[in-house]
């Protein structure tokens, strides 16, 4: 597989997990839809916004 393929295989993989992770789906449902058998392997491509990451914080305080 090129580089280039590789890439946006990447790309979208990253998009579908961060979409479907956004509209709540559970993170062990999403990596058994990606294939991914470890959440150790499917994390990387879950993305989180800075926006996210202080709304979260602040649901703590």
């Amino acid at each position: 597989m090129s580089s280039r393929w590789t890439n946006l295989s990447t790309q979208l993989n990253q998009s579908l997990v961060t979409s479907l992770h956004n509209k709540g789906v559970p993170i062990k449902t999403i990596a058994s839809i990606t294939g991914h058998e470890s959440l150790n392997e499917f994390s990387r491509y879950l993305e989180m916004t800075p926006e996210q990451r202080r709304s979260t914080i602040m649901q703590l305080l």
